[in-house]
């Protein structure tokens, strides 16, 4: 696997996404890199095709979307505060029929849609949640997430649909000139411009910190005290864990495949911090070399620290598309192939994928239950 810059781009979303399917493996990233070449002539119109297995718990999933502000940052694009897009899911007591949560937003969709040359409705898909219906019970705690380096919060759904399934309120938040596109207040897009790791980083620790200042207005059921979490995958990831440190908070963590970076690689943390690795790092790195930043980090951690590591899995196999690619590869082989090319996830049989998933649901749902609490 070659390593590759993120490419720069002010309109064309294609090569922002296309830049989001490789991850740099080196000491010091955990980032998403690499234009894929691989093309494909889309169709009119989709299956349905992609399909998010059902959350595991018993808990009915609700959520709400919101935009929360942060007054001491300028938005370049608007000229006022920075907006940042939320997600709340919830357990939900639904009764009559709702609306069906959309996966993405309708102008997010068409974007990514044409700029990934799929046919249109390839992302329709179920997300097992229910747009806007009342909180059932108090949730037993919340957690936040931030996705990969240009990466949609939504390609994140299958585990946190599954977190809220056994009870807990999870956020998700997307990053304003990092995330491939976010929509604002009124319907306008910004799509992603920054090619600057240090800044991206440095700006989606502080959006969690406005954040977890918003949750006693953006949670249902929020209450004095509640435990608080968080895990990412990518930059995502190491944006959980820096933001650990910073937040007092914040009890725990968990980094999906990314490596850590910031002042929490020489300082460490106490708290439980929780990491699930790929096989990146070793396709990637010549043989005998570590991911330096990685590895500094794990032994300055002083808490509770369960590393689990799936081998059998690309970077991109802890988000939606590792269910997705195999999916799309039976019905439309090469727009699967396409897919996985942007998305490497080295799922190979939708069995495969599925497994993959399971095992990650499982680790979230239990370091949460373990180290989330009261």
């Amino acid at each position: 696997m070659t390593n590759h810059t993120p490419a720069r781009r002010t309109v064309v979303l294609g090569a922002g996404l296309a830049a989001a399917g490789l991850l740099l493996a080196v000491p010091g990233a955990a980032t998403a890199a690499g234009p894929a070449t691989s093309t494909s002539p889309a169709t009119t119109t989709a299956g349905p095709w992609l399909r998010l297995p059902a959350p595991t718990g018993s808990e009915r999933v609700g959520v709400r979307s919101h935009f929360v502000a942060d007054p001491t940052r300028v938005e370049p694009v608007t000229g006022g505060p920075r907006i940042l897009p939320v997600r709340v899911w919830y357990p939900a007591r639904v009764g009559a029929p709702r609306p069906t949560a959309r996966y993405l937003s309708a102008a997010v969709q068409l974007l990514i849609e044409a700029e990934l040359d799929l046919p249109g409705g390839t992302f329709d898909v179920d997300t097992h949640a229910a747009a806007g219906v009342p909180v059932r019970s108090q949730p037993r705690g919340v957690v936040l997430v931030s996705a990969g380096r240009g990466m949609l919060a939504a390609f994140q759904t299958a585990q946190v649909i599954d977190l809220v399934s056994r009870g807990w309120a999870v956020v998700t938040l997307d990053h304003p000139h990092d995330t491939f596109v976010v929509e604002q207040p009124g319907g306008r897009l910004i799509e992603r411009d920054l090619d600057d790791r240090d800044a991206e980083f440095a700006a989606r620790v502080q959006d969690v910190g406005v954040v977890l200042r918003q949750l006693p207005s953006l949670v249902p059921g929020w209450r004095q005290g509640m435990p608080v979490g968080m895990f990412g995958h990518s930059l995502g990831g190491a944006a959980a864990a820096q933001a650990l440190l910073q937040y007092p908070n914040l009890r725990a963590g968990v980094d999906l495949d990314g490596t850590p970076s910031g002042t929490v690689v020489a300082e460490g943390l106490d708290e439980p911090f929780g990491i699930m690795l790929s096989n990146t790092r070793e396709e990637d790195l010549p043989p005998g070399e570590a991911d330096v930043d990685l590895a500094t980090f794990v032994s300055h951690l002083r808490g509770p620290r369960p590393l689990v590591h799936l081998s059998e899995i690309g970077h991109n196999g802890y988000t939606d598309f590792v269910v997705f690619n195999p999916q799309l590869a039976l019905v439309e082989p090469t727009l699967g192939a396409h897919l996985e090319s942007v998305f490497d996830t080295d799922a190979a049989t939708p069995a495969a994928g599925a497994a993959a998933l399971g095992l990650q649901r499982r680790f979230l749902a239990d370091f949460m239950r373990r180290y989330v609490h009261q």
